[in-house]
Formats: structure tokens, sequence, C-alpha cells
């Protein structure tokens, strides 16, 4: 009874702990959208297909604003950006690039390369938001279009998804 009473009491102060979670996973998901704004800069060119290139396009304008939106909680939350856990998705990036650069001769192998890598990228790219969404809602940070953050990374991993199958579809 006494080891019961004392794991309530326990969980009764969690808001300052999902707080302090939340603002390690928002450099998480900062650090990793940085590495995703870079990834896409350098793989831009490297599509062979216009839809390809421009839903890049639209993900780096997309990713952009979004840093954007997290300096501005950044700012609200008077906390400054650290650097956060980001070396494993910082490996895949670079590794995804490597892959993509090492497909040069075959613009078919490169697409689909390419594309595998992106959805790999956006796939955590969206999961991250999800759980920063989930997070903000219980710190009733509703003021900040997190949401809108999870629906266009959502959108973004359907649209490549949409672009591969009708490249598979073509062969």
């Amino acid at each position: 009874m006494e080891k019961q009473a004392a794991t309530c009491i326990s969980l009764h102060n969690y808001q300052p702990k999902i707080k302090s979670v939340f603002i390690n996973h928002l450099h998480t998901v900062y650090h990793n959208k940085r590495e995703i704004a870079g990834f896409l800069i350098h793989v831009e060119a490297k599509a062979s297909q216009t839809s390809v290139r421009q839903l890049i396009s639209n993900y780096r304008t997309v990713t952009a604003k979004q840093l954007d939106e997290i300096s501005a909680l950044y700012s609200f939350l008077n906390v400054q950006a650290e650097e956060g856990f980001v070396t494993g998705f910082k490996t895949y990036s670079t590794e995804a690039l490597i892959a993509v650069l090492k497909q040069n001769k075959d613009p078919f192998k490169t697409e689909l390369t390419l594309l595998n890598h992106l959805q790999s990228i956006s796939a955590i790219d969206s999961n991250n938001a999800e759980l920063l969404y989930q997070m903000s809602t219980s710190l009733n940070l509703t003021k900040f279009n997190i949401m809108g953050m999870v629906i266009t990374s959502k959108f973004i991993l359907k649209e490549l998804q949409g672009i591969t199958q009708r490249l598979i579809g073509t062969l």
C-alpha cells in the first residue's frame, strides 16, 4: 500500500517532467530538421523527375518555415536551441546522400535510391512531429501550429510514397 502511494506522489507533479522531455525532444526535432534541410539541398539536383524535384523544393520550403516556427517556440519558452541527440540521424542522412551520389550513372537507380531515403527521412520527421504535438497539447502550447507540422510531414511522406509507386508501376 505504501509503495502505491509513493508511486502516485511521484507521478503527481508530471508537468515539469513533460516539459523537460518536450524541450529535449524539441532539440532533437530542430536539429533533425536542420539535417533534413541540408540533405534536401544536396539531393534536389539529383532528382531526374520533375515531380520529385518539385516535392523536394516544397519540402525544403516547409522545413525552413518549420525551423522558423520552432525558433519562435524556443523564444516563447525562453530556451536556447541545444544540440540534441541526433548523431544517428546525421549518420543516416550522410549515408543516404552517399548512396544517392553513388548511383550517378543510372538515373532510374538514382531516383529510386533517392525516393527510398527521402521516405525514410520523412517518416522519421513525421514521427518526431507527432510526438512533439502530443507533448505540446499536454503543456497547452496550442498557439503554436505543431499539428500543422504533423499534417505537412505526413502529406510529404504520402506524396513520396505515391511518386515511388508510380515510378515502380512504370516498369
